[in-house]
């Protein structure tokens, strides 16, 4: 614990000192210490070596969203993507890397702190929790699921044939349909956790339903072109076998990264053009991928879509800085988004707008004068609304 606290300051030390100009040597010594507090993190929170879980992947994201451009890709080329090619404040880079640490070991600092505290509760108590739901609510919490994805292919497919432009499918829709997916695993693999342990036979043959729908998301999420509906099942399936069957080697989950980030890499670099699955075919696709992928220069290619993120933090920053904060209206409307219609009446009657133009992603987009989204930045996201505290309690 103590280390974790040491780092913590020593990050805040850094932000408090950071130039106000773009110094390679200084976004170099952030990065040492994200990666020295990533690996004593890493090394105590990897347990039974299960390798899958979400501190991996929140970090393994943060350093491609937050790191990898200000440190390797900057310094030889700084507009190596073209979107660092549209304008924006490169003085601001070395302060927002170092903030991007402060959020980072304000994140480890609170996991720690929660685990510590859950040891010294539970040091003497000797449990275990049995969690049972009956078969009718497994069953209906089954076809729900496989109806929802059924109405999903069909949706897709509509929106594929008379919305062409739309590369995004329905937030709200995506959103309940990954829901009823979750709640349908949860119910039904925490009844049989027990059967299913070390035996995947058994897991897929009672699961087969739901494995089904979350198949039919995937596939036609891929062929439409929309890829955060495929990996939000896909992490729940691959979840859902690590911690009900059995855990997944590093060796595996390496591969699992790799052929992800080419298959991701496929759909993001052929969507735009006729070669896409939704207009063209498999073939045809693989080809143009193939084609454009041999005019990868380096690596970082394979990680475009998170590291391009980078410039949205410092646009996010400049925002902030030159606007002041928003102090939580961008969240105002997911507080009453269970309830349809809410968070539209509610924004246009308190502060005579929508919910997009509350957003982080829609001001960096207007910032920049695009009519297409450049998404936002999570540390970038929260210190538009709360600052610098902000950042500390929120990823604490």
């Amino acid at each position: 614990m103590i280390i974790y606290i040491l780092l913590f300051l020593i990050s805040l030390l850094f932000y408090s000192y950071s130039p106000e100009y773009y110094s390679e040597s200084f976004c170099y010594n952030v990065f040492i210490l994200f990666f020295i507090s990533i690996f004593f993190f890493l090394r105590n929170t990897i347990k039974n070596k299960n390798y899958f879980n979400f501190h991996v992947f929140f970090l393994l994201s943060t350093f491609f969203t937050n790191f990898a451009y200000p440190v390797f890709i900057y310094p030889t080329n700084p507009e190596y993507f073209s979107v660092f090619s549209y304008s924006f404040n490169h003085n601001i880079i070395s302060r927002a890397t170092a903030l991007s640490e402060v959020a980072i070991n304000a994140y480890i600092l609170g996991v720690s702190l929660y685990n510590t505290k859950t040891k010294i509760v539970n040091k003497n108590l000797v449990y275990e929790y049995s969690y049972f739901f009956s078969s009718g609510l497994r069953r209906f919490t089954k076809y729900l699921a496989f109806l929802f994805s059924i109405l999903f292919s069909i949706y897709t497919m509509y929106v594929a044939t008379y919305e062409p432009q739309e590369i995004i499918l329905n937030t709200q829709f995506v959103n309940v349909v990954i829901v009823l997916f979750v709640i349908a695993i949860i119910i039904n693999l925490f009844s049989i956790k027990e059967e299913v342990r070390n035996n995947l036979y058994l897991f897929l043959r009672k699961n087969t339903l739901l494995i089904l729908s979350g198949i039919f998301v995937v596939l036609f999420s891929l062929w439409f072109g929309d890829r955060g509906p495929a990996i939000q099942i896909i992490f729940v399936l691959i979840f859902a076998y690590v911690y009900f069957v059995k855990p997944i080697s590093l060796k595996t989950l390496l591969l699992l990264i790799v052929v992800g980030l080419f298959f991701l890499t496929l759909i993001s670099y052929t969507r735009g053009t006729q070669s896409n699955l939704r207009s063209g075919s498999i073939t045809g696709t693989i080809t143009e991928a193939s084609r454009q992928i041999t005019t990868f220069n380096t690596f970082w290619n394979y990680g475009m879509d998170l590291i391009v993120n980078n410039r949205n933090l410092y646009v996010a920053c400049e925002l902030a800085d030159k606007d002041g904060l928003l102090y939580g209206k961008s969240y105002f409307p997911y507080l009453f988004a269970p309830i349809p219609g809410v968070p539209s009446l509610l924004t246009d009657a308190i502060f005579n707008t929508t919910p997009e133009e509350l957003s982080s992603a829609y001001k960096i987009t207007k910032e920049a004068g695009l009519d297409w989204g450049l998404g936002s930045n999570a540390v970038g996201d929260v210190y538009m609304n709360f600052g610098l505290l902000g950042i500390i309690l929120c990823f604490f």
